[in-house]
């Protein structure tokens, strides 16, 4: 078997890259502090006095482009106790261009449209018969005043005086922002007697 030996001058400059690319504890910190210190420093703008300038800051740092902050902005406006706010952070939301990944409570109906119905949607259920969808969400339509269904142009979510609601199975479903930061509601599935609840993440 043929040995092959790396001259010196590779290996030596293999071990100066890697150590180039070693961070020390000291630099580490410092990184750690500018993160934590710009953090708080977008959360100070958030939690302005002024509600113009909180609101401002909210709407700027959803449409910024930065995962980050987005998610920060979302989170604060979704857990505000101000209807407005959380109105707008939902609106934000939906610009954004979401998935609305709705989970479905079928516990309380044995009727086999249910299923069919998740099936038609490419969804799935469980052995708890609790139901699974995703919808891309893409555009708005000014004349029917909603967010579209990606790849189409039907109605997926709009947001009135009342509240957010969804269109699903060929109606409306009324929802309301809890807590957590889930938006929640009873939807009429075709042919299903019983109103399903329903559950949406606007956090993720």
């Amino acid at each position: 078997m043929k040995i092959m030996l790396l001259p010196a001058c590779l290996v030596l400059a293999s071990v100066h890259s890697l150590a180039a690319q070693t961070v020390s504890l000291d630099e580490l910190k410092a990184q750690i502090e500018q993160k934590v210190s710009s953090e708080d420093e977008f959360r100070t703008l958030l939690n302005d006095p002024d509600p113009a300038r909180s609101i401002a800051a909210m709407e700027l740092m959803m449409a910024s482009g930065d995962p980050g902050l987005e998610r920060m902005a979302r989170e604060f406006g979704v857990f505000s106790s101000d209807t407005v706010v959380r109105r707008l952070a939902i609106e934000a939301w939906l610009k954004s261009d979401p998935v609305l990944n709705i989970t479905y409570d079928g516990s309380g109906t044995e009727s086999g449209y249910f299923k069919s119905f998740l099936q038609k949607n490419k969804g799935s259920v469980d052995g708890d018969r609790r139901g699974f969808t995703s919808f891309p969400v893409n555009g708005y339509d000014e004349a029917n005043d909603c967010y579209l269904y990606a790849g189409g142009n039907a109605c997926a979510m709009r947001i009135t005086d009342v509240g957010p609601s969804v269109f699903l199975s060929d109606s409306w479903t009324p929802l309301k922002l809890g807590e957590d930061g889930y938006m929640r509601g009873q939807a009429n599935i075709y042919r299903v007697d019983e109103p399903i609840p329903i559950e949406i993440p606007v956090t993720d």
